[in-house]
């Protein structure tokens, strides 16, 4: 009996994830690899999330957004263009960008 395509590979990934020395290599790689690189990559993103919300926090004690929230998403828009043009500053001045001139 012939076995759709689907099913082998079904198959396929069962055996080799039930094969231990597979098991040993992706815990392995897992805790070299991986875990240092999200770890580091944590490490970096953190501060921009706490000053988003810290942000987020200035705009709202600032606007009142259940009451108003029209202000409140336009002074949000605000405070987002003026932080696009800081980090545009910021990367002209560490002498690197994305764009062709």
């Amino acid at each position: 009996m012939f076995l759709p395509i689907r099913q082998l590979i079904l198959y396929a990934a069962r055996r080799i994830a039930a094969d231990p020395r597979v098991r040993a290599k992706a815990a392995e790689v897992l805790e070299t690899e991986i875990k240092p690189r999200a770890k580091a990559a944590w490490r970096q993103t953190k501060p921009k999330i706490e000053a988003a919300a810290a942000e987020l926090k200035d705009i709202a004690r600032e606007t009142r957004p259940l009451k108003h929230p029209g202000k409140f998403a336009a002074k949000l828009k605000e405070r987002l263009r003026e932080g696009q043009g800081e980090e545009e500053d910021q990367e002209e001045d560490q002498g690197g960008s994305d764009r062709s001139a």
